[in-house]
């Protein structure tokens, strides 16, 4: 009877404890979706180690979607990377695969990770990316800078979405109301 006491003690706090799946946001006009994005936030990754300023173009070619991230670095270096993302749940266009590994390279499968659009901008004016594991964030904006007060609010959304926040990394300008 213990032994079924723990268990179910277990199985409970278990429940109690877990965290909703993350989920896309229903759907993305990929015409409008596509342009220019500067990085606003992150959280910390390997590929973006001491970029100040970040900034991805996505573009649509043969219905396929290239990307070009583009990384500023303290010390005035700067570095690229050229990928491709294909759709997962199509027509909802929000669920993404990308892909950074050279062309030549991509039959293997290696390389390809998650993209998930889980908050955009009604007018396509800020979007937030991440994968279901919550590893990776990125919040975008149309422009380098984004209102704090709309900072704040998807801030309070991430962490309503059960994302840790504390090691996010602040890239863009956030401007209070002019």
């Amino acid at each position: 009877m213990k032994t079924f006491s723990l268990c179910c003690l277990w199985a409970f706090a278990t429940l109690a404890e877990r965290i909703p799946d993350l989920q896309p946001i229903v759907y993305v006009d990929l015409v409008r979706y596509s342009g220019f994005w500067y990085e606003i936030a992150r959280l910390p990754n390997s590929f973006e180690t001491n970029c100040v300023q970040s900034t991805a173009e996505y573009t649509l070619k043969n219905e396929k979607i290239e990307v070009l991230n583009r990384c500023s670095k303290a010390n005035g270096f700067k570095k690229s990377a050229k990928g491709i993302i294909r759709i997962e749940n199509a027509p909802h266009n929000s669920q993404l695969k990308v892909n950074f590994v050279p062309r030549w390279l991509r039959w293997t499968g290696l390389g390809w990770g998650d993209y998930w659009i889980i908050e955009l901008d009604n007018d396509y004016q800020y979007a937030v990316v991440s994968e279901p594991n919550r590893e990776y964030l990125w919040i975008l904006s149309r422009t380098p800078f984004m209102k704090k007060e709309t900072y704040d609010s998807l801030i309070k959304k991430l962490e309503n979405m059960h994302f840790r926040l504390s090691h996010l990394i602040v890239s863009g300008e956030i401007v209070s109301k002019s």
